[in-house]
């Protein structure tokens, strides 16, 4: 299978949480890229949804993020897990350096 994605993605799990309409949910980020990031979690939203998300790197580093989700994936079979596909609209810098920290 071909590769859609132009950016390189980078693993890691890390707790996010998320804002829409002024209510908090929570999910775990599984992987990165200079462009977006995949949220596992069970709240879904339809694409086009703007969220404000906060990425905690560690109990001391936190990131805030702006995003659009581009697509969800439910389902019902359990080999497949549940999420969105985020899109950035701004990249902080300490975000760059967290994807330079996962190369390594």
């Amino acid at each position: 299978m071909i590769e859609r994605r132009p950016a390189k993605r980078f693993a890691n799990a890390l707790p996010l949480f998320f804002l829409n309409s002024g209510k908090e949910y929570s999910g775990v980020s599984l992987d990165f890229s200079v462009s977006g990031l995949f949220i596992l979690t069970r709240e879904l939203f339809s694409p086009g949804t703007s969220l404000k998300m906060r990425l905690e790197v560690s109990e001391k580093e936190t990131i805030h993020l702006r995003g659009v989700v581009v697509r969800t994936i439910k389902t019902d079979d359990i080999n497949v897990k549940n999420g969105m596909g985020i899109k950035l609209d701004e990249v902080p810098y300490k975000y760059h350096q967290l994807l330079e920290s996962l190369k390594e």
